[in-house]
C-alpha cells in the first residue's frame, strides 16, 4: 500500500499505518477484532506522541488531533474500519470520518453501527465474496448518513494496492478528500471534488454502475 499512502500524503493528509500480519496473525486471531485492536493502536500510539513528541521523533510536533482523526482500510481493513468506526471506538478516539475499500465480511448489522461518515469503495470485479460482504452495498445501505458508495465499473477487490495492471489513481485524492470535509470542515474544492457534479467528481470521473452520495447539508 506504500503507492497509496505516499499519495494520499500528498494531499496534505497525515498517515500512519501499523506494519501488520498480512494473511493471518499468530493464535489466529487475524480477522475483526484482532486488526480493529491494530487500528486503535495507531491512533493511541500517534495520540502520545502528538501529546509528549519525543526528542528523536521531531514529526511527532506535527500531528494536531484538534479536528479529530480519520481511519481507512481495506478487505480485512475494511472490516477493521468499520469495527472501529462504532461510536463505542469513534467517541473515545475522536475518530471523525472513515474510508472502507473493498471491505470483508461486514454486512446490515455491521453497517447500522456505523456513527461518523462513511465512504465505501467497491468494484463490478470484486466478486466471489460472503453474503452481504466484498463488493456488496449491503455495508453501505445500513449505515447512517453522512456517506458515499462507489461501485466503479471493472475494478476488482486488488485495486488499493496501486501497481499495475490493477490501479487506480483516484482512490487516494477522494479519501483525502473526504477526510477535509468530515476532519476539517472543508466546503470548498474538496466538498465539490465528492458531491459536486463536475467531470472529475467522486460520481463522474469513471464509468459506475452504482455511485451514491448523502451528504449532512440540507439544502
Amino acid at each position: 500500500y506504500t503507492a497509496l499512502f505516499e499519495q494520499i500524503a500528498s494531499y496534505g493528509v497525515i498517515v500512519i499505518a501499523t506494519l501488520s500480519c498480512s494473511l493471518g496473525c499468530s493464535g489466529g486471531q487475524w480477522y475483526g477484532e484482532a486488526y480493529a485492536a491494530e487500528q486503535r493502536k495507531v491512533i493511541e500510539w500517534a495520540q502520545a506522541m502528538a501529546a509528549n513528541p519525543p526528542a528523536d521523533m521531531p514529526w511527532a510536533a506535527t500531528l494536531d488531533f484538534r479536528n479529530g482523526s480519520g481511519i481507512a482500510g481495506h478487505s480485512m481493513g475494511g472490516e477493521s474500519t468499520g469495527i472501529n468506526a462504532r461510536r463505542e471506538f469513534a467517541g473515545p478516539l475522536g475518530i471523525r470520518a472513515a474510508v472502507l475499500h473493498q471491505a470483508a465480511i461486514l454486512g446490515a448489522a455491521e453497517g447500522a453501527l456505523i456513527s461518523i461518515p462513511s465512504q465505501h469503495m467497491t468494484g463490478t470485479g470484486d466478486s466471489g465474496s460472503p453474503p452481504g460482504g466484498i463488493g456488496r452495498q449491503i455495508i453501505y445501505d445500513a449505515a447512517p448518513g453522512p456517506k458515499a458508495f462507489r461501485n466503479q465499473q471493472g475494478q476488482g477487490h486488488m485495486e488499493p494496492v496501486l501497481f499495475g495492471p490493477v490501479t487506480n489513481p483516484a482512490l487516494g485524492p477522494f479519501l483525502a478528500h473526504w477526510m477535509r470535509v468530515y476532519l476539517q470542515g472543508d466546503t470548498g474544492e474538496s466538498y465539490e471534488m465528492l458531491f459536486g457534479d463536475g467531470r472529475s467528481s467522486f460520481c463522474r470521473y469513471a464509468e459506475m454502475e452504482d455511485c451514491e452520495l448523502r451528504s449532512n447539508r440540507t439544502s
